[in-house]
Parts: structure tokens; C-alpha cells; sequence
């Protein structure tokens, strides 16, 4: 009896001593994706290729308490070069400026978490998002997709998130109005973003 309470114990003040972790988006693992209506018609999809971010995480306990990301505009990609000339220039993002030189101060969008909270494996992020010279809070319903070790050894956790913005908010107002009395590009835009994070070392 006494050897099972001591084991208890022993379990009990390990749990406490569990502490959160800093997880780092790992890039070659990341999706940060967006959807925009096209011509009342149809969507364009595109995404981000340089994000750097980090979260601060429990697997054991699942609690999430912050999470912040850099995504360089100019990693901008749909698909298509001409369009995305167009969409890095001033009319929308303002990565580049009309002679196609970067501009530095509109370089990167920034996302700063202000409040989580979770049910099970459901987090509502709710954050600052810092676009073009406009900081405003936006919303990410996200998901814990699981922990694991890969075989290097590395801590791993997965997770998805969805959310919503309107472009206009960040100064993204550029449109053209339709025969039909539509709109070219929508201006509700869908965020996607799944992926992995590691662990960092010595934690």
C-alpha cells in the first residue's frame, strides 16, 4: 500500500513539473495559404513560402500560451508571376515599389498572439496581426494534430488553423468593378495554415 501511494506521489509532483515549451515552426513543414474570391466566380489560392514563428506549448497538459510568426511578403506565391508582380506591388501588399525594388518597411507581416484559450484540442488564438502599417486583432480557430519523436530525435507537434480577414482593414483595397456589378478580387480572405514545430533543443 505504501509503495503505491509513493508512486502515485512520485507521478502526481512529476505532472506539476511539466513545463510548457518553445516549439519552432518548422518551414519545411508549413503551409501559411490564403483564399480570395476571383471574379465573383471562383478563388485564388496562394500562400507564403518564408515564415518564421514560434509556439509556447504543453503536449502533456495541452496548454498553449503564446504564439508569434514573421512571414515575408515577398515570398508571395499563387502560381502565377504576373499576378503575383501585381499583388506585391503598391495596389496591394506594397512589398515592391513600381520599379519593382523592395520596400522594407512593408517587408514583413507580423502576428502576435493576445489571448488562447482550448477545448480538448481546439484553440480560439486570438491576435494582432501587423500588415502594411495596420495592426488589427484577428482570430484563428486551430487545431492539435498530435506529438511525436521523428526518428532524429526531434519533438514534433502538428496543428491546423483556419481564420478570416477583411484585406481592407490593411489598406488592400485595390478592385475593379465587373460589367455584372462584381467585384474582381473579393474582400473577405480565408486564412489556412497547417504544419509541424520542433522543440527546441535543451528545453
Amino acid at each position: 500500500m505504501k509503495k503505491r501511494i509513493l508512486i502515485l506521489a512520485v507521478l502526481f509532483f512529476s505532472s506539476l513539473s511539466v513545463k510548457a515549451a518553445i516549439y519552432k515552426l518548422d518551414p519545411q513543414h508549413l503551409l501559411v495559404g490564403f483564399d480570395v474570391t476571383h471574379m465573383v466566380i471562383s478563388s485564388v489560392h496562394g500562400q507564403f513560402k518564408k515564415v518564421q514563428g514560434q509556439l509556447d506549448f504543453n503536449p502533456q497538459t495541452g496548454e498553449l500560451k503564446k504564439v508569434e510568426a514573421k512571414i515575408d511578403v515577398d515570398s508571395l506565391d499563387t502560381n502565377e508571376p504576373k499576378r503575383d508582380h501585381h499583388l506585391k506591388s503598391p495596389d496591394f501588399f506594397g512589398v515592391r515599389d513600381k520599379k519593382g525594388q523592395l520596400v522594407s518597411k512593408n517587408r514583413y507581416m507580423t502576428f502576435k498572439s493576445t489571448k488562447i484559450t482550448h477545448k480538448g484540442k481546439t484553440y480560439q488564438i486570438h491576435g494582432l496581426l501587423t500588415l502594411k502599417g495596420h495592426t488589427k486583432p484577428v482570430v484563428l480557430t486551430a487545431t492539435y494534430k498530435g506529438h511525436v519523436k521523428d526518428p532524429w530525435g526531434n519533438e514534433r507537434i502538428g496543428f491546423a488553423a483556419t481564420g478570416q480577414l477583411n484585406r481592407k482593414d490593411f489598406g488592400l483595397t485595390w478592385n475593379k468593378v465587373l460589367e455584372t456589378g462584381g467585384l474582381v478580387v473579393g474582400n473577405e480572405v480565408s486564412i489556412k495554415i497547417q504544419g509541424e514545430a520542433i522543440k527546441s533543443k535543451g528545453q
